[in-house]
């Protein structure tokens, strides 16, 4: 199982909204284990979220949600002796980020995925994307 995750943060300058893309891309995962929640964190240090507890905020930003400006979510399946499979499971999400108390300069963003529908406490971060330090 291979997942990758991308955020692509431009700001033009100092206290400007921010446009986000993120991508996340799951490859040959059981149906149990595909993307479930993936969103936007951020943390107060560059260092990586390991679980739901070390973000400072998470905006869940998919197809489950309103906060993303567009989503998609493409996924392919395949049976193999009455089990399913997801051969790929792809999310595409992009956000015009105004600046407030949860997003403000200072702060690192991260696109984190998570195997829970509504993460919280312990949950573990299965994978984020380079931090971009908000300005």
């Amino acid at each position: 199982m291979s997942l990758t995750t991308t955020l692509n943060a431009q700001q033009p300058a100092a206290g400007l909204p921010i446009t986000l893309a993120l991508q996340a891309i799951a490859n040959t995962v059981s149906d149990d284990n595909n993307l479930v929640t993936v969103g936007i964190g951020t943390t107060a240090t560059n260092v990586a979220p390991g679980t739901f507890a070390a973000l400072a905020h998470f905006q869940e930003c998919d197809i489950n949600d309103p906060f993303a400006d567009t989503a998609v979510q493409v996924a392919r399946f395949q049976f193999a002796a009455g089990t399913k499979y997801v051969q790929n499971d792809q999310i595409n999400a992009t956000k015009y980020l105004r600046l407030d108390s949860d997003f403000a300069a200072g702060k690192y963003l991260w696109a984190v995925v998570f195997s829970t529908p509504v993460p919280s406490g312990t949950d573990v971060v299965r994978a984020h994307s380079s931090s971009y330090l908000i300005i």
